[in-house]
């Protein structure tokens, strides 16, 4: 048996003596709280996020529009995705090159205009250079 008159341990609730007779409200105290810091990893983590989602609806669109919609999406594939043919690029590099250049006009016997065999003569000197491109 605990001697009541003198508990040793009062601060708990596992105390020697405790007396649990409560005569109308009873008032209990506890600790809680929250304790944070602002953290820029974090944020720069949540706006990484944020980017990616703010695009995948986009991307999502465009799969539907390019994939999922029978002849409409082949449409939509042609605006949004160029095909190319690199003899028409190669043809019109050489174009400007020499419609750009310098060179133009001193090659051109009449105003403005550059005879068949000159331009041949030029394009073949100016693609000797570069044999890949098998120009004889």
């Amino acid at each position: 048996s605990v001697d009541c008159s003198s508990p040793t341990v009062v601060s708990d609730r596992q105390a020697d003596c405790v007396n649990r007779y409560f005569y109308g409200a009873q008032v209990s105290f506890s600790a809680k709280g929250l304790f944070g810091f602002f953290d820029v990893f974090k944020l720069i983590l949540a706006l990484g996020s944020i980017s990616t989602y703010t695009a995948l609806p986009i991307w999502i669109v465009y799969f539907i529009a390019t994939h999922l919609l029978g002849p409409v999406s082949k449409m939509y594939k042609r605006v949004t995705e160029r095909q190319l043919r690199i003899d028409d690029e190669l043809v019109t590099l050489a174009v400007k090159a020499i419609g750009t250049s310098v060179a133009f006009e001193t090659l051109a016997q009449q105003k403005g205009v550059i005879p068949r065999d000159v331009m041949l003569r030029e394009l073949l000197r100016a693609f000797a250079e570069m044999p890949d491109f098998g120009i004889k």
